[in-house]
């Protein structure tokens, strides 16, 4: 079962769903797809979906919650600590209307004034829990469905993109006729120097996606991925870098299959340094994989300019 059915047989929307299965409340069924991870629901989940949500209707924690979900011999203990906070946090809620009332119709210039007047009713009480523990990844960043949902309005609200996307499958074969005609003229010199190189096909393990987003400076909007190798057999790879994934569509997929706090047992980077910069970057002559890993990952121009990211393939962590 899809998200779209579960939204609409539970009335929660996708972004609550989401919420409840990223605190581990909810652990659907989890498929690959073109480079895409797809979410399968089962009926199991449903009825988990509405029990989740009567009980947060009711104000049990998501703490409370997850629990009661493990440990069903520890409900009786939950419910008396739920009914004990509720007859506290009524009788607190109670003095704040009694003070509230109190001063009602008196006049407020500024916020000093009205911060004179309550200080000492303040005194008694608490922070709010979430002021105390706060959760920083949600306060300092945009949630991650915003922003693919974002990236995503602005990818399909480009015009014309199946006119742009045609005409540059035409140039492109037009230039690739084009480059065939000149090397041949050219001679094989060109095209060895220019089309011929070092090339390396390598997997890294354990690769997680730290970030993710678009540039949309350009004409062209460029996908972009921080990545983290967390274990790798050769030790001259950077421990993180940004890997940029052009414009296309496939770099959209890729992009947007890549979710974060997932490991993906191996991700395919194709390195094509042609013959002309590899003098250039001092790889001429022998060389061992370790060099290149060594040289191209550590700049980010480099990586820009010769680095391809193939596939990324894995299991939900």
């Amino acid at each position: 079962m899809q998200m779209k059915e579960v939204c609409s047989r539970t009335g929660l929307t996708e972004r609550t769903v989401r919420f409840y299965i990223e605190k581990g409340l909810l652990s659907p069924g989890r498929s690959w797809r073109n480079g895409r991870e797809y979410l399968d629901f089962s009926e199991g989940d449903i009825r988990a979906l509405e029990r989740i949500a009567a009980l947060r209707r009711c104000f049990f924690t998501l703490e409370q919650i997850g629990t009661m979900q493990v440990h069903p011999e520890r409900i009786d203990g939950i419910l008396c600590d739920y009914r004990s906070g509720l007859q506290a946090e009524t009788e607190e809620r109670e003095e704040a209307l009694a003070f509230a009332t109190s001063i009602e119709g008196e006049k407020f210039q500024d916020i000093d004034v009205l911060y004179s007047r309550l200080k000492q009713e303040a005194a008694r009480r608490q922070l709010p829990e979430r002021d105390i523990h706060p959760d920083f990844r949600r306060l300092d960043e945009e949630p991650a469905e915003e922003r693919e949902a974002a990236a995503k309005k602005w990818f399909e609200s480009q015009p014309d993109r199946e006119k742009r996307r045609k005409r540059k499958i035409r140039i492109a074969a037009l230039a690739s006729s084009l480059v065939m005609l000149s090397a041949a003229a050219a001679g094989w010199g060109w095209y060895h120097e220019n089309r011929q190189g070092y090339d390396l096909l390598t997997s890294l393990m354990e690769v997680e996606v730290l970030s993710k987003g678009i540039d949309t400076s350009g004409e062209k909007g460029v996908y972009w991925l921080d990545v983290r190798v967390s274990e790798t057999e050769e030790e001259n790879i950077p421990e993180s870098f940004r890997l940029p994934l052009g414009s296309d569509m496939d770099a959209y997929l890729l992009w947007e299959g890549a979710v974060y706090d997932h490991s993906y047992p191996m991700a395919r980077l194709r390195i094509f340094v042609p013959n002309r910069r590899l003098r250039d970057l001092g790889l001429s002559g022998h060389i061992e994989i370790w060099q290149v890993l060594q040289t191209v990952l550590q700049n980010p121009a480099y990586i820009q300019e010769f680095v391809q990211l193939e596939s990324l393939q894995g299991e939900y962590k």
